[in-house]
């Protein structure tokens, strides 16, 4: 497989288009991370996991990475427009915490929940928008001296009216939008559609978290955050641009017109958005309390890659409906995976099925088709013909691109379950299938399995 085979949706243009980076063998991709005032429930997670796949696909087809995950720790108000609570400080003060004691602390339970997903931390770069506040501020500096910024009396703004071709994202146009649809209306507003770069500190308030800037103390913009930390760490103009699909009207088209109206390139070659996750056939919400968490798994005795691997069965463009039936079936398949992985000998003579592999990665190619490649997968797994060691080698080197975390477990086997499996072997050869029969029952109640197959017959514990 070549690199330029890779083909992904853009939601922007709405089209399928051949993957070719920017810059030679590097891929720059930006994920929209969380907004640091509560935990990410299993809705948020599905992004990074679609993100680590994008990731893996790259390295897995030789390219380099650069991957940044922003961390929003300021800025983001209830709402998503420009209006009301700041949400990290109302959370600090809702539940009386020092707001960087809340920060860093859900800091740490998100890199948890990503490693609980196999997700290596060491591949991305985690951006704080409070790290970047010059670069936000001289970013708004070079959008009003250009004219696309205007002060009023609660903050500064972009005047979507200078930027032509605002709203490509989702199917938004700024003729069809409605005074105070997605906002409170401000009548010293432009627009409706326009949106804040700066807000000023209320006099009436006693923040704690504000800054110096030109026009007033106050904070950034969710908007301006992003654009500022992207174009920091990666450059103008990046390969991939990824997030949940409701951040595609307002967020992502607030960049696009910022970092557009900044450098006049294209700010993001490719934006990619992932559907929702819901729960048992309801909205998934932090703020109706309708969630569930990496620890609400752990409990239930369910591994947390199970959740990766959900994922992994629909397509990212696909809205999931979780369940207890869907999770409880995720996590037995990935037990009946793991168990391929237990192998008697050394694999480094064993060859994998290369083709299976190549069919595998060309399906995640065509626009991370994982429900495809997974499908390959099985039939791949329960072809009889196929030796066990093949697929034990084959397995793990499709795991590069899954992400299942599967490996190499070598066998040991008590005594008494051998002495049972030789039996067997014996009333197998006497054509005694009744004894055969009780004696695989027998071995199994010891917790290991016995697999016929037109190769041979084998032995494997079960995974609890």
């Amino acid at each position: 497989m070549i690199k330029n085979d890779i083909t992904l949706y853009d939601s922007l243009s709405k089209q399928r288009k051949v993957f070719l980076p920017i810059s030679k063998d590097i891929v720059k991709i930006y994920s929209c991370g969380p907004t640091l005032y509560r935990r990410a429930h299993i809705g948020n997670l599905r992004g990074y996991v679609f993100a680590d796949t994008l990731n893996r696909l790259f390295r897995e087809t030789g390219f380099r990475v650069k991957h940044v995950i922003n961390l929003t720790d300021v800025g983001h108000l209830f709402g998503d427009g420009d209006v009301g609570e700041d949400k990290i400080e109302k959370e600090a003060r809702d539940t009386n915490q020092d707001i960087e004691l809340l920060i860093t602390n859900l800091i740490k339970i998100f890199n948890s929940d990503l490693e609980h997903l196999n997700i290596p931390l060491k591949r991305y770069d985690f951006t704080r928008a409070t790290s970047y506040i010059k670069e936000q501020i001289s970013l708004i500096k070079r959008l009003e001296k250009k004219g696309f910024a205007y002060k009023i009396s609660d903050g500064v703004y972009f005047d979507v009216q200078k930027f032509k071709s605002y709203g490509g994202l989702a199917g938004v146009s700024k003729s069809i939008q409605q005074e105070g649809k997605r906002v409170e209306i401000n009548k010293e507003k432009r627009g409706s559609y326009d949106f804040a770069l700066w807000k000023f500190s209320k006099d009436t308030e006693n923040r704690l978290q504000e800054w110096s800037s030109p026009w007033g103390v106050g904070f950034p913009g969710w908007h301006t955050e992003c654009c500022a930390m992207a174009s920091s760490v990666l450059g103008e103009s990046i390969d991939l641009h990824t997030g949940g699909i409701d951040l595609a009207p307002t967020h992502h088209n607030n960049e696009i017109a910022q970092q557009e109206s900044d450098t006049g390139k294209v700010f993001v070659n490719t934006w990619m958005h992932t559907e929702f996750v819901g729960l048992n056939g309801t909205k998934l919400s932090k703020s109706d309390g309708n969630i569930i968490n990496i620890d609400n798994l752990i409990k239930e005795g369910i591994d947390p890659v199970a959740l990766r691997y959900l994922f992994l069965t629909v397509h990212y463009k696909t809205p999931i409906n979780y369940t207890d039936e869907s999770i409880k079936a995720a996590n037995m398949s990935l037990k009946e995976l793991k168990s391929y992985c237990f192998y008697k000998g050394n694999l480094f003579f064993i060859k994998k099925d290369k083709q299976i592999v190549e069919n595998i990665k060309k399906a995640v190619s065509d626009d991370i088709s994982t429900p495809k490649a997974i499908a390959l997968l099985w039939d791949f797994l329960k072809d009889d013909s196929i030796k066990r060691s093949t697929k034990t080698k084959t397995i793990l080197e499709i795991d590069k691109i899954f992400g299942l975390g599967l490996k190499k477990k070598k066998i040991k086997i008590p005594n008494d379950v051998i002495l049972l499996f030789k039996e067997r072997q014996k009333a197998r050869e006497n054509q005694d299938w009744e004894k055969s029969d009780d004696l695989r029952e027998k071995i199994k109640e010891k917790d290991f399995n016995v697999v016929d197959t037109s190769s041979g017959t084998d032995l494997f514990p079960i995974i609890n």
